[in-house]
């Protein structure tokens, strides 16, 4: 936000605008890329969090499987539940799982772009 000049808030001053209507029609269009960016980012980086809960709680996900991700569950259908030495992996179902994944993220990633090259502002 700093970034935006500040001839733009002059300007809507000149015009009559008061502060919401600075931040409804210069602020918010200026800042809606990052934010939508932003926004693309941390839902590809919530998949990503495979890690922290493999650490902290196996790949069982416990208690009770409540702590489970898709990541988890991939890990442990791929890998087997080596807590309970129980199943062996199961690799197509995994590889269906991680098929799965990518095309979420690839759709979402995908309507999110195309959002954002729609409410693209050219000043």
């Amino acid at each position: 936000m700093q970034g935006i000049s500040d001839e733009y808030y002059e300007a809507a001053r000149v015009d009559g605008a008061n502060s919401w209507r600075a931040f409804l029609h210069i602020t918010l269009p200026l800042v809606l890329p990052t934010i939508g960016m932003v926004t693309i980012l941390t839902f590809i980086w919530i998949f990503n969090t495979f890690d922290l809960v493999f650490i902290m709680q196996g790949s069982s996900g416990n208690p009770y499987y409540s702590t489970d991700l898709l990541g988890t569950f991939f890990y442990r259908t791929a890998f087997g539940d080596s807590t309970t030495g129980g199943e062996p992996g199961q690799t197509g179902i995994a590889s269906a799982i991680a098929v799965l994944m990518f095309l979420i993220i690839s759709i979402v990633s995908y309507f999110g772009i195309k959002l954002l090259r729609k409410s693209e502002v050219e000043y």
